[in-house]
């Protein structure tokens, strides 16, 4: 019960900052893409020995600024995640992320410095165990918090963006009565082109 009110209320934060955004008289919307890295790992029980799981990432985002500096912002991500087991018996989760935060951004003239912070949800596509399917041992959802920064320029009249985020799960990727406690956490760098 404590963890769905926690999912709750981050997801009704969520929604309250796009309606602020929404509500605004001034706004501006940028659409863009983005392609990365993914370095994941899952923390939690029994992973001792083993390695980052490290994937291509890539998908869509939309920016919504209602401020000058400060940015509501979306990506819709495919996000391979999971851990490489010393014995073999890897676990390969892929997700479809949908990350949303609030970015603000530094006064700059050529180079654009930002901080990123918000959250993210990854909803859950497939997943494997040493080439077994335990999907059904997983949660559908799962809900993490996420910082970064990056830099944002101009390159051939575009806005060019490079970017580092870190994101570490509220709960475990484990359905409850599974009873394992395993988070996953991700480290990424993204390059992304916005309109």
């Amino acid at each position: 019960m404590m963890k769905s009110s926690k999912i709750f209320i981050a997801v009704f934060c969520t929604f309250f900052l796009i309606g602020i955004s929404l509500s605004s008289g001034q706004m501006n919307i940028r659409k863009g893409v983005k392609v990365g890295y993914n370095w994941s790992s899952l923390r939690g029980d029994g992973f001792q020995s083993s390695e980052p799981i490290k994937a291509i990432t890539g998908g869509v985002s939309l920016e919504l600024s209602f401020f000058t500096v400060l940015i509501l912002q979306t990506d819709l991500m495919y996000s391979p995640q999971g851990i490489n087991v010393h014995n073999g018996d890897d676990i390969d989760l892929k997700y479809l992320s949908l990350p949303i935060f609030i970015k603000f951004k530094l006064p700059s003239v050529a180079i654009i410095p930002y901080f990123l912070g918000g959250l993210k949800y990854d909803f859950l596509l497939s997943a494997k165990q040493g080439g077994n399917d335990i999907k059904d041992n997983i949660s559908p959802i799962d809900l993490s918090v996420m910082v970064g920064g990056g830099i944002e320029f101009s390159f051939l009249g575009k806005a060019l963006l490079i970017e580092g985020r870190y994101s570490y799960g509220i709960k475990s990727i484990y359905k409850e009565d599974i009873g394992i406690s395993s988070h996953n956490s991700v480290a990424q760098l993204c390059v992304g082109f916005l309109l």
